[in-house]
């Protein structure tokens, strides 16, 4: 498995310094870059041991992919400048959470929402193909939004598409949230591009083995064999005392 984290290029450096396998940053701020400042990014990552290899905040909140003002022309003008870009910075896979995107609009039907949503994968996965990347569908829980809303809707949606460029993602804040089991990624072997984790309580750093189910999580993920990337995905105190403690319980754990 690789380890990596969630943060801000200017925590690149540390992260490397923590030991991190690989960065994880947000899409869309990158994408809506000035091409100078983008440039200054792609020689700040070309000196580093490390690589973006994931992004999360794929699409801006602005953008509509749902509802009557739903335009996937505007999604493939995205797509057309962001993907180049986080490719150049080593993105092998993208979350697609951007819960702002993902709220039915008000008297909208939800069947049409999850139609349309899952021709925005489409497109979406059919783009990051083209791009050598992946597709990774995260479920956001309940408060967030009100489509897919657990792991297991997730599940049924990639499966649907059955898109060899969209997979699924797991985030251990969330199914806490959900109150969702792990047993549900016993039917994820082949569907799992990528994993974020958190200690549940609070979303903070893992600080301790025994605070949460982190062994029955990785269990699970053993039992399915994924061997790919997992992100720390949450808050800390001070990332330098933090990082180093969160990333040697799960190297120990995974």
């Amino acid at each position: 498995m690789r380890f990596g984290v969630c943060a801000g290029p200017n925590m690149l450096d540390q992260a490397a310094e923590a030991g991190f396998d690989y960065i994880e940053l947000a899409a869309a701020p990158i994408a809506g870059m000035e091409k100078e400042v983008y440039q200054e990014l792609v020689r700040k990552m070309a000196g580093s041991p490390i690589k973006a290899e994931a992004f999360n905040i794929f699409l801006p909140g602005t953008m509509k992919i749902i509802g009557p003002e739903a335009s996937l022309e505007t999604l493939e003008a995205y797509l057309y400048k962001a993907l180049p870009r986080l490719r150049e910075l080593g993105g092998k896979v993208i979350v697609f959470g951007s819960g702002l995107t993902r709220r039915i609009p008000a008297e909208w039907p939800p069947e049409s929402a999850r139609s349309q949503f899952a021709q925005a994968l489409q497109i979406c996965g059919d783009a990051a193909g083209k791009a050598g990347m992946t597709i990774a569908l995260e479920p956001l829980n309940h408060k967030d939004v009100d489509l897919i809303i657990n792991a297991a809707q997730g599940l049924d949606l990639v499966r649907e598409l059955a898109h060899p460029h969209v997979r699924l993602l797991v985030d251990t804040f969330h199914m806490y949230v959900e109150s969702e089991d792990y047993s549900v990624l016993s039917g994820m072997a082949g569907w799992l591009a990528h994993v974020h984790i958190a200690r549940g309580e609070g979303r903070k750093y893992p600080a301790d083995p025994s605070e949460d189910r982190y062994g029955e999580f990785f269990d699970a993920l053993q039992d399915i064999g994924y061997q790919g990337r997992i992100s720390i995905e949450a808050s800390c105190t001070d990332f330098r005392t933090d990082a180093p403690i969160a990333l040697q319980i799960l190297r120990s754990t995974g």
